[in-house]
């Protein structure tokens, strides 16, 4: 094996650019660490949303309660448009939440984990609930489902 002989100053230069790039690295790091000010707003964030979280929580509550305990087969159009508009509502507060706990950042959304995976399935969900809704409330998708699921009977 062959050894290669570098004169003195091509090693001092090197050196020297390793040196400033790890002083680099090691002002950002200490840039990245959490002061108070960064901690006191992590923390009134979380407690921000852990409220919002309760408070959807009671109004998904009511909003199953209210699926539950009604007979969708005889309401109009209009009270099946009024059923999704309430369950878009929904939809687009837990997406205001979702996108809360995102920008808070990695190691926050540790701790939130489970509650943003089961938040972001019910989310789709109730899309799709609502989607279902409106629907029902067209006559002329309604009609075409109609056809459709006769077309496949008779398959």
């Amino acid at each position: 094996m062959a050894t290669i002989a570098l004169p003195i100053q091509q090693i001092e230069q090197s050196v020297r650019v390793a040196h400033k790039a790890t002083e680099w690295v090691t002002s950002c790091s200490r840039s990245q660490t959490a002061d108070v000010p960064m901690v006191l707003k992590v923390a009134g964030k979380t407690i921000w949303l852990k409220y919002r979280f309760s408070c959807l929580s009671k109004l998904e509550d009511k909003l199953i309660a209210h699926l539950t305990d009604h007979d969708f087969s005889e309401l109009n159009a209009a009270d099946l448009v009024e059923t999704a508009v309430s369950i878009e509502n929904l939809v687009a507060m837990q997406r205001d939440i979702l996108n809360d706990v995102h920008e808070l950042g990695t190691e926050i959304r540790v701790w939130w984990k489970r509650s943003i995976e089961k938040l972001t399935e019910q989310t789709e969900h109730l899309e799709s609930i609502a989607e279902s809704f409106r629907f029902a409330a067209d006559p002329e998708a309604t009609a075409l489902l109609a056809l459709a699921a006769e077309h496949l009977a008779v398959r």
